[in-house]
Parts: structure tokens; C-alpha cells; sequence
């Protein structure tokens, strides 16, 4: 009867986990829609910007994943959502 509680404890441990990283990602496509509609996001993250060949890439970092706003002068912005290993810009 131990084991059985044992395991019950470490799938409610597991679930509730998989519940909050579900929510976080939840909480990053609605900071994504938000941030390319130029509103302020539900929560910030750490932002920095550079040059890249013709334009400017600014990306806010949210630990597990980041949202690219890569902007060419004269032409378009252009927003995306990636993983934080991912390439911000290709």
C-alpha cells in the first residue's frame, strides 16, 4: 500500500508540473498576440535589441521561450515565437 501512495504522490508531482508549463506557454501566446499588436504584455521579460544586416531584432526573453520583432525600416515588422535555443533571426 506504500507504493501505491508513493506513485499516486509522484503523478499528482508530475501533473501539476505539466498543468503549470501547459499555463506558462499559454501565457507566452497571449504575451505574443499582445506584443505584435504593440500592447503591453501580461508580463515582461528581459528585452535587448541589435542590428542585423538592414534592420533592427529586438527579442524579449521569457526564459523558456522568447518572441522575435525583427524590423526592416521602409518595408515590415515581423514577429515570432521560438524556443530559447532556437535562432533569433535566420
Amino acid at each position: 500500500m506504500k507504493k501505491s501512495k508513493k506513485k499516486n504522490i509522484i503523478w499528482l508531482i508530475i501533473d501539476v508540473i505539466i498543468v503549470l508549463i501547459v499555463i506558462y506557454f499559454i501565457i507566452g501566446y497571449l504575451n505574443f498576440f499582445k506584443i505584435s499588436r504593440e500592447q503591453k504584455p501580461i508580463f515582461e521579460g528581459k528585452d535587448t535589441s541589435y542590428e542585423r544586416g538592414n534592420g533592427t531584432v529586438t527579442v524579449h526573453n521569457y526564459t523558456l521561450y522568447k518572441i522575435v520583432e525583427y524590423e526592416i525600416p521602409d518595408q515590415n515588422i515581423s514577429y515570432s515565437m521560438k524556443l530559447w535555443f532556437m535562432e533569433d533571426v535566420k
